[in-house]
């Protein structure tokens, strides 16, 4: 006997999600959605072999590692409000002769790929390595050394609760990998450049560092790899050639078909390999058939554009390629980009490089002195565009001119007050000209 009918025989259908919503037929919002099931996988960090193979075996990791410490470093540095000319020289020839951007440069990158870096500076203020730095008592700055997070342990951490630097690092143990012996640094001496920033949690169970930054990257480049070799597979069997042999099962059942068919075939490829041209027998037909390639480009762009996302990279650095052309969408994103590295600048670079320029000007002055340091600029104007900035420039002055112009015929203000302002907003020394403007009509006065 069947069962009886009736809803309380009928099959209960599980609601998975609380969203107000359940379609029946389809399942979306029961147990038979897929959706439902989906967790985040349990993430891990790279170890040290993985981050090195790719760096070492993917084009692309080594540019998501590489563009950011290329970019922060290349234009490098400008001091401004130091009032010593010759002292500037001075620091500038001593960062060229210690090769700090060079060191600094290596630094970022071990740093992003490995989770950290550590740079060592050679300083000499009559104490030893191991012991901490005497700031007034430096006499030179006579080398920097870098080393990656694995060639850098702590192996002593502050615990003078009162101290400003309480549970951080206090000796370093340097193991260099290269060869040499090890040897104790005292934390004065090093800046510790951090890797991408993770949770406490996950920082602990890191030895106190940060991430790789192809954490996460890594499956986007696992894809972008993978869709190159399957297009390169679909380009190989593009062209698939059929060739129908008469007889061709009988052939093969019969002693030494085999071996006939494939010579057959062999010699019917050779000859098309070398003269394009194939010769089969009357009763034979040969066709190549060709796959369509139309929609590949596009694909392996959104795969790219996946790419850039996670990397923080723009699609026309990371794969040297301007797109768009000199399109103001590209010249908008290279703006942000270099708006981006002189963000990352200042949080990574600032301050290390304003610690050496201090140390330099103290070993060479035995005082402090006021400057400010900042980063050169990125792009270099061009003729035209510096012409089109002081036509604005000048547009501008001119405005404001015939403005105050009216305000001292109408007895507003006084002209000693309009020529202050101008001297103050130009920079002009006491009576020196103005900037030339465009005379445009009778009523302005230059």
């Amino acid at each position: 006997m069947g069962r009886p009918s009736g809803s309380k025989n009928k099959p209960k259908t599980e609601l998975i999600v609380n969203d107000g919503y359940a379609e029946a037929f389809s399942g979306l919002g029961t147990n038979r959605d897929r959706n439902s099931y989906t967790r985040s996988q349990r993430g891990y960090l790279l170890d040290q072999q993985t981050a090195l193979d790719t760096y070492l075996s993917d084009g692309f990791g080594r540019k998501i590692v590489d563009i950011p410490a290329e970019e922060m470093t290349r234009s490098g540095i400008e001091l401004e409000d130091l009032d010593d000319d010759n002292l500037e020289q001075y620091v500038m020839a001593k960062l060229d002769e210690l090769d700090a951007f060079c060191y600094y440069n290596d630094a970022i990158r071990w740093s992003r790929l490995f989770g950290g870096a550590l740079v060592v500076y050679g300083l000499n203020d009559g104490n030893e390595l191991d012991m901490p730095l005497n700031v007034t008592g430096i006499k030179d700055v006579e080398f920097m050394r870098v080393y990656d997070r694995y060639e850098a342990t702590v192996q002593k951490k502050s615990e003078d609760p009162a101290s400003v630097d309480y549970g951080k690092p206090e000796l370093w143990l340097i193991s260099p990998k290269t060869g040499g012996t090890p040897y104790m640094v005292h934390n004065s001496r090093v800046w510790r450049f951090d890797g991408e920033s993770i949770p406490n949690q996950l920082r602990q169970q890191n030895e106190g560092w940060g991430a790789s930054s192809l954490q996460q990257c890594i499956d986007a480049l696992k894809r972008f790899g993978t869709s190159h070799q399957w297009t390169l597979a679909m380009m190989e069997r593009s062209q698939q050639a059929i060739h129908k042999i008469p007889q061709l099962a009988n052939t093969l059942r019969a002693p030494g078909g085999d071996a006939m068919i494939q010579k057959r075939v062999n010699v019917v490829d050779m000859v098309r390999g070398i003269l394009n041209t194939v010769v089969v027998d009357s009763e034979e037909d040969y066709n190549i058939l060709s796959t369509s390639m139309t929609g590949i480009p596009e694909v392996l762009d959104r795969f790219s554009e996946a790419l850039s996302a996670v990397s923080g990279i723009p699609v026309s650095v990371l794969m040297g390629r301007q797109k768009g052309g000199l399109a103001n969408t590209d010249k908008s994103s290279m703006d942000t980009w270099y708006a981006r590295v002189e963000s990352m600048w200042n949080d990574i670079l600032r301050k290390p490089e304003d610690k050496l320029v201090g140390w330099i000007i103290q070993s060479k002055t035995g005082t402090p002195a006021t400057y400010k340091i900042c980063m050169k600029p990125l792009t270099v104007l061009s003729e035209k565009e510096k012409a089109e900035i002081e036509k604005l420039e000048a547009e501008a002055f001119n405005i404001r001119a015939t403005g105050n112009v009216a305000y001292v015929t109408a007895n507003v203000v006084d002209p000693t007050e309009v020529r202050s302002t101008v001297e103050d907003e130009y920079n002009l020394a006491e009576g020196s000209a103005a900037p030339d403007v465009p005379v445009e009509d009778n009523n302005y006065v230059a």
